[in-house]
């Protein structure tokens, strides 16, 4: 699942959903980062989720 994430001006970030709450991600501050969506930014901002593959897809690409 891809996660969007606003800064209030609409939506302006992006992640992909790793499983156990945790999605990856991209800042320009600090790169490449793992975080949990229950983090009190997150959840605040947190907009919606799209599935990209099927379970089924997802799990022939994760071999």
């Amino acid at each position: 699942m891809s996660e969007r994430l606003t800064d209030g001006k609409g939506i302006s970030h992006a992640g992909i959903y790793m499983g156990d709450g945790i999605f990856g991600h991209n800042s320009v501050g600090k790169g490449s980062e793992v975080s949990k969506l229950s983090e009190k930014y997150y959840a605040e901002r947190y907009i919606t989720a799209r599935r990209v593959f099927s379970d089924e897809v997802f799990r022939k690409l994760a071999q």
